[in-house]
């Protein structure tokens, strides 16, 4: 065997050498080792049992929305508004801070604006709109929907406010030629025919269905 075979196995082993070293900190920290591994299995225990939760809470809202959804389908009730109104409060009641329960607030919006209770319409709308991410269509739609509350009361300033803030979410690209239609005719409304014109002419410029390009350019027509 060479002397460098020989140095080698003279040489402490070095797992045995970690070995011996984690287990001389052990004995020197035992209670702090004992309470930092009491803190992680606590921590870890809370994380499972805080995620478990949120997965049958969820789930749990969402099989009730979806009862919900199936009622809606198989009513024979031409207005089942009253019904449906009072199922998506339950939900929210229920699991106010779940997914289900805030596209219960849409939802619910929808309904009291063809009922036209305007007010709570507009504190539904509101209520959605909250958490709502941006790339959330449903988003730039209770924008919308909040536009045409406002309007309906002849608050332009806020119907017009609530249009622009459509128009600044990512999700709104598909929907820009009704948004200025709509920006459009609420400056109409409030007695600013440039403004309008302006909203108009972006309205021509995204349109893609020749029934909505013709109706724009006779407005513009009309404005020019």
């Amino acid at each position: 065997m060479t002397k460098k075979g020989e140095a080698e196995l003279n040489q402490p082993d070095q797992f045995h050498t970690i070995f011996n070293k984690l287990v001389d900190f052990y004995i020197l920290n035992r209670k702090k080792v004992v309470l930092t591994a009491g803190v992680i299995v606590g921590v870890l225990a809370i994380i499972i049992a805080w995620t478990s939760y949120r997965h049958f809470y969820e789930k749990n809202a969402w099989e009730e929305y979806v009862k919900i959804e199936e009622f809606m389908l198989k009513s024979a009730s031409s207005d089942k508004s009253d019904e449906l109104i009072k199922k998506y409060k339950n939900l929210s009641q229920n699991y106010p801070d779940s997914q289900a329960a805030n596209l219960s607030s849409y939802r619910m919006a929808n309904l009291y604006f063809n009922k036209n209770d305007l007010d709570a319409a507009i504190s539904s709308y509101e209520k959605f709109l909250s958490p709502a991410s941006d790339r959330n269509e449903l988003k730039v739609l209770s924008y919308s929907g909040l536009a045409y509350c406002h309007e309906a009361k002849k608050d332009f300033n806020k119907a017009l406010q609530a249009l622009q803030q459509a128009e600044k979410i990512e999700g709104a690209k598909s929907l820009e030629t009704f948004i200025y239609r709509d920006m459009g005719r609420i400056c109409e409304k409030m007695g600013n025919p440039g403004e309008a014109l302006k909203y108009y002419k972006k309205a021509l410029a995204q349109s893609m269905d020749p029934t909505f390009t013709m109706f724009i350019k006779r407005k513009i027509a009309l404005l020019s």
